[in-house]
């Protein structure tokens, strides 16, 4: 059985709030929510593309149309998730040209799917998976983007705009859940927000997933943070 807490937050009022997450059915767009008892986890999180001005649209978009599949998918179906993907992008790119709701918007896609039959992970920009472990926050995924090591660097993969450049990356550095694993999907504006060394520090500390997470969402809190904020913590339940 998973715990799973996730929140989701502008970070900074002056920003547009692009940023969405999905747990099994949920798609979240403000606040913070907890679930326990999850024999199987689908969690998202989409990052509009700020350089285009209806990026939420979009990523609201995609999160609402891997809803319709939830009951579908599962960690070995990873070419149907991908035709899944490939129409849903489509669609996408055709509203961009013919919807004035959706006309200059994009969205990045990162999850992972954890159930019986194993861990898939999806990776469709910048956004990440992270994993803590001991003492160790360690990224996962690798971001699709023009230069890795320039802050910023632009997109080279996404859902969306009025030309198809998504690209999906099924690979990743994680390939089955260990115990005692904290999974953390994250649009990229967490690390921006708060440090390595401090979240390494409330995750190591005392007390269940739901009050770590929360204390991070509290500091995070505290001040204008420089990105949108979107998150999903991710661990195994202990035996009673």
């Amino acid at each position: 059985m998973f715990s799973v807490s996730y929140f989701c937050n502008p970070g900074n009022p002056q920003r547009a709030h692009q940023d969405r997450v999905y747990v099994n059915g949920v798609v979240l767009t403000e606040g913070i929510l907890h679930a326990v008892g999850r024999r199987s986890l689908r969690c998202f999180v989409a990052d509009g593309v700020g350089s285009m001005i209806n990026s939420e649209h979009a990523a609201q978009y995609v999160l609402r149309q891997i809803g319709r599949l939830d009951n579908v998918i599962n960690s070995q179906e990873r070419d149907l998730f991908q035709t899944h993907l490939l129409k849903i992008n489509k669609d996408l790119v055709q509203l961009n040209r013919n919807s004035e709701k959706y006309w200059k918007s994009a969205t990045t896609l990162c999850g992972l799917v954890l159930d019986e039959h194993g861990l898939m992970t999806v990776n469709v920009g910048d956004s990440e998976i992270l994993v803590f472990r001991g003492d160790m926050l360690s990224r996962v995924t690798t971001p699709q983007v023009y230069d890795e090591l320039t802050p910023n660097s632009p997109l080279i993969s996404y859902l969306g705009s009025s030309r198809e450049e998504m690209r999906v990356d099924f690979d990743s550095f994680y390939h089955q859940y260990n115990k005692g694993d904290i999974v953390i999907v994250t649009t990229d504006g967490l690390l921006k927000a708060i440090s390595k060394k401090d979240l390494r520090s409330i995750l190591n500390g005392q007390g269940t997933l739901q009050q770590k997470v929360a204390e991070v969402y509290s500091v995070l809190q505290e001040q204008p943070a420089p990105d949108n904020l979107g998150a999903i913590f991710i661990t195994e339940e202990e035996s009673t």
